[in-house]
């Protein structure tokens, strides 16, 4: 029903991309869909994936991602009716309960994604970037996501 695509540069000049897709409401032809699927789908290979525990236990993906010169590390995560959950098979599961017992099928997708390269170092000053974009984003979401 709404999203969000930006483009964030911090004091150091680094760039963070986020984009954010939300749902009121789920049905067939109108839900989330995974980013394996369509970066893919867009000509992306992706190169590593992963999961990474934040510091207040959330799980999210951890993915490389490539496509010609070009190289993305990618994080993302699906957030709504109070859960932030990495994997989009239980997203479904507690989609399909919270429509049962919460009457409740609204949900976000998040992706945050910097580029990277080959050369030493530069995954690394980027992997923070976007880890402490993550984590300065996060609180915000829940005035725009509904728990």
């Amino acid at each position: 029903d709404d999203y969000v695509s930006r483009t964030y540069v911090n004091a150091e000049g680094r760039i963070v991309y986020l984009f954010i897709a939300y749902y009121l409401s789920q049905r067939s032809g109108k839900t989330l869909h995974s980013p394996q699927n369509c970066l893919p789908g867009a000509g992306w290979e992706i190169v590593q994936r992963g999961n990474l525990h934040l510091p207040d236990n959330a799980k999210i993906n951890d993915f490389t991602i490539a496509k010609e010169n070009d190289r993305m590390i990618t994080f993302y995560w699906y957030q709504g009716r109070g859960r932030v959950e990495a994997s989009e098979y239980w997203d479904k599961i507690y989609g399909v309960q919270d429509a049962v017992f919460k009457n409740r099928t609204d949900a976000a997708l998040v992706r945050v994604m910097v580029d990277s390269s080959d050369k030493p170092g530069v995954e690394e000053v980027q992997r923070k970037t976007a880890l402490d974009f993550i984590n300065q984003v996060r609180p915000e979401l829940s005035r725009f996501i509904p728990n």
